[in-house]
């Protein structure tokens, strides 16, 4: 596609065409808008999901791209409630396990399955909330990822069992994908901190492609920190 060659200018031309010839098109509504958030275009980019979900309410792949969105700007209660519509998308894995999805309530001793669910570098982001789990829930709490972090997990605080995927299941109750936990969404906008890593700074481009001026903040920064500015 062209937003993938790096031609997005020419992507948002050939989407807005389309939008002229066919204004009810959503996956053009769609598509236009994911180019817009490349180019950092965000609320002209909402606004076309927007437009794509008022003319097909049930449109899994808009709502889940809005989702994203939602979570970009720090609008979290939103994004993580729309993003459970990533469910629905065609070519989403659907989940197929018979078990209840646990809805936050205590397990009164049962046990809760947690499964990793999209990359290693997801399921490594969002296993810190196993503790949490463990501690609000009062049971036994299981958690399955990849044979390749099997070793890196196995210590994993707030895990009763280790399971790796593909290999029997023991009994559970209930489940939970770990992206259906409501954490943080990486780095926002328009901010160089992370209120979830406090020790890291954000050096962002003002345009994308334009990693000269990121080159020139990170001398400054350096300069900075080794004359001993803040």
């Amino acid at each position: 596609m062209l937003q993938e060659q790096d031609k997005s200018e020419a992507a948002i031309a050939n989407w807005h065409e389309a939008l002229r010839l066919k204004p009810e098109y959503t996956e053009a509504h769609n598509n236009l808008a994911s180019t817009l958030v490349i180019q950092g275009k965000h609320q002209e980019a909402r606004t076309h999901y927007d437009e794509a979900l008022r003319i097909d309410p049930g449109y899994a792949n808009a709502h889940a791209n809005r989702a994203l969105l939602a979570l970009l700007q720090g609008d979290l209660a939103q994004g993580w409630e729309e993003y459970e519509w990533r469910w629905r998308r065609p070519k989403q894995p659907p989940c197929l396990i018979e078990q209840p999805m646990w809805q936050g309530e205590s397990l009164f001793g049962r046990t809760i399955l947690l499964h990793a669910e999209q990359g290693l570098g997801d399921t490594l982001q969002f296993v810190r909330y196993a503790p949490l789990v463990k501690a609000r829930t009062d049971g036994r709490v299981l958690l399955e990822c990849p044979l390749s972090l099997g070793r890196l997990l196995n210590s994993c605080p707030g895990i009763d069992q280790l399971l790796i995927q593909g290999k029997p299941r023991p009994p559970f109750d209930v489940h939970a994908p770990l992206l259906s936990f409501a954490p943080d969404w990486r780095w926002l906008l328009d901010r160089s901190d992370s209120p979830w890593y406090p020790s890291l700074r954000l050096f962002r481009q003002p345009q994308p492609g334009k990693w000269d001026d990121v080159f020139d903040q990170i001398g400054r920064a350096l300069c900075e920190h080794r004359h001993g500015y803040p």
